[in-house]
């Protein structure tokens, strides 16, 4: 019937409950049942709280989600765990967390875990025991073997909260607020998931107004995404595994893998990230324009470029395409942009709270609040400084001519 098999078979998944029924389903029928429902946990705080109070089980949401759902109880059982009564919404469905993941290109594509504490110690190892070639000891009082002791470090992960709010009157009745909730609704999870996104890409915690590595950024305060966490770029704004891309871009790709030496190894291990521009000069590039080329995939062919020399691309919007020849935004020079090659397992997106919404009410102002909000942190796994977990092509021009 309807009913979604994915979600069933997240009933066997163990060792993660929020799988349990927060698995996004592609089945259309069953996201219109998950919309309906969350338009529906909403008017159950708005409607009592209106100038003319409505009462969620008269409201035309609830009668649509009512109908949807029968569809679901005539083969379940709402009461019992297991047979039904976890698709039964008390909050916001798996779609809510399935669009916050969307604006996640970045952010997605690193390991995430989830933080049982904050702060939460990941330990680590940051050099190996040392093997040596050894003569056989022939005598009851032989020399001591040398030894050596493996050395071990760990990264902290501390939650910061990513919150996104929206305001709305009493001065509305229901026909006016439905049309408003999808509005709401799209626009809180976008915000949480861009806000992360752009703390991953373009980071700097030591960076004020003047400071950060964007020296053009103005008004920057101490709860400003440019600031939550040092992300790809900061890492990378001096020292080695930078590449000037402006003479050759392949020449400059095939470089910036090179230059992180064994961390370049795999190419499943890693991403290019780039901008729009980047992107697009990408899939130009002459060694995957043809079909003797490139295979099946060239872009000749289909238009778009999944992977280069076997590496996947993300674009994501917050990798800018206005920055000077040093791959810096001094709002000058802006005529430049830049590609990032990015170890996946040397970073970390750790998850305290992935997401949750609540509401609240202004009785002397006669309005609601719906804040989301999402606590996570970011770090590099390994010494950024010295290991090439992330290398840097800049001085790529933005639009180049034909």
């Amino acid at each position: 019937g309807v009913a979604d098999t994915q979600l069933f078979r997240t009933k066997h998944i163990p060792n993660d409950p929020r799988l349990m029924h927060e698995l996004p389903t592609r089945d259309p029928e069953l996201k219109e049942l998950q919309r309906l429902g969350d338009f529906a946990y909403l008017m159950s705080f708005i409607g009592p709280r209106m100038v003319t109070p409505v009462d969620l089980a008269q409201s035309k949401t609830y009668q649509r989600f009512r109908d949807e759902l029968t569809e679901f109880r005539k083969a379940l059982s709402t009461g019992s765990s297991g047979s039904g009564s976890d698709w039964i919404p008390t909050g916001f469905s798996a779609d809510m967390i399935d669009m916050v993941h969307l604006s996640f290109m970045a952010a997605g594509a690193v390991r995430q875990i989830t933080m049982p504490t904050s702060p939460y110690k990941i330990p680590t190892k940051t050099a190996n025991t040392t093997a040596y070639f050894v003569s056989e000891n022939t005598a009851d009082s032989g020399t001591e073997y040398k030894k050596s002791t493996p050395t071990t470090s760990n990264i902290t992960l501390t939650a910061k909260t990513a919150l996104a709010a929206a305001v709305y009157s009493d001065d509305v009745d229901e026909d006016s607020i439905i049309p408003i909730l999808p509005m709401l609704r799209d626009d809180l999870a976008t915000a949480i998931g861009l806000a992360i996104e752009r703390a991953v890409v373009n980071g700097d915690s030591t960076g004020g107004t003047g400071s950060h590595q964007d020296t053009g950024l103005s008004g920057l305060t101490s709860d400003d995404a440019y600031v939550a966490w040092d992300g790809f770029r900061e890492a990378r704004q001096s020292g080695s595994f930078r590449i000037d891309m402006s003479t050759s871009l392949v020449g400059s790709l095939k470089g910036m893998r090179a230059s992180m030496a064994r961390y370049g190894a795999i190419p499943s291990n890693l991403f290019y990230l780039c901008s729009t521009s980047s992107y697009v000069q990408m899939v130009h590039a002459a060694p995957v324009q043809t079909l003797e080329k490139y295979g099946p995939n060239a872009t000749i062919m289909n238009g778009e470029l999944a992977k280069y020399d076997g590496i996947p691309i993300i674009v994501s919007e917050e990798m800018r395409a206005d920055l000077n020849a040093s791959g810096i935004y001094d709002n000058s020079t802006t005529t430049k942009t830049i590609i990032l090659l990015v170890y996946r397992p040397g970073w970390v997106l750790g998850d305290r709270r992935l997401y949750r919404v609540e509401t609240d009410r202004f009785v002397l102002r006669q309005q609601n609040a719906i804040v989301a909000s999402a606590r996570m942190d970011f770090k590099a796994a390994y010494a950024d400084s010295t290991e090439g977990i992330v290398a840097l092509g800049y001085n790529l021009t933005s639009a180049p001519t034909a």
